[in-house]
């Protein structure tokens, strides 16, 4: 967890309330109150236990390949910030914070998997998106981490004495050179596809289809993509 001090610490500045104490600070200090006695005194509330997961998509730094102005560079130690929408690699020891400018795509080896990852520019915004099924019918799934801030002060309070990283994900499909689109629902996938409804309803009963799960998407779109030929 090394590799991690100089993210973590740059992640202190998200939303924690823990006031002006780092992100490790055990006396996280309450405000002056005044004492029955006139006395002015400072309280400390210790029960702030730091953050708990982490910022990047995997936990170790794996072994991949950049795409560098349309040339793949090989990179021993990568990762991808799911906070910051960041391409990281270790380099002499120092992570390094990749332009989206310079990089297109991106892999990454997760044992005998091989994960791409494509820099998706719709409209004004841009991200990289995880590519599951390839063109002309692409599936692309999206990682976003954010921080949920402790919240362990006041009756109603969660009890939460922690930070920590919440990850989501959500999938998309691109038909082509179209923008991408959520794929939240079967409605969604029909409204794309209306040459399709006959078969699309037949593949949803026999694979008692579930849009939420991301085994059950693979195999929507690779059908599709058979289905169009």
């Amino acid at each position: 967890m090394q590799k991690f001090v100089i993210l973590i610490s740059c992640l202190a500045l998200y939303n924690i309330a823990i006031g002006q104490q780092p992100i490790n600070a055990l006396d996280a200090q309450t405000n002056l109150r005044d004492l029955n006695s006139g006395a002015i005194a400072r309280t400390y509330d210790n029960r702030y236990e730091g953050v708990k997961g982490f910022p990047t998509l995997f936990e170790n730094f794996l072994p991949g390949q950049v795409a560098i102005n349309g040339e793949w560079v090989q990179a021993k130690e990568l990762n991808y910030d799911a906070v910051n929408d960041d391409v990281l690699v270790i380099r002499n020891k120092t992570m390094v914070v990749l332009r989206k400018t310079v990089v297109k795509n991106f892999r990454m080896i997760y044992g005998t998997d091989t994960l791409l990852f494509t820099n998706v520019k719709q409209d004004e915004t841009e991200g990289y998106y995880q590519e599951l099924v390839t063109a002309p019918v692409a599936l692309y799934k999206r990682v976003v981490k954010t921080v949920l801030a402790p919240d362990y002060t006041g009756a109603f309070s969660a009890h939460r004495n922690y930070a920590e990283f919440i990850q989501a994900q959500s999938y998309f499909v691109r038909k082509g050179d179209q923008k991408i689109v959520e794929i939240k629902n079967k409605k969604d996938v029909n409204q794309l596809f209306p040459e399709l409804a006959d078969k699309l309803k037949v593949f949803y009963k026999e694979n008692q289809f579930d849009a939420k799960r991301e085994d059950h998407l693979v195999a929507l779109v690779v059908f599709i993509n058979a289905a169009l030929r």
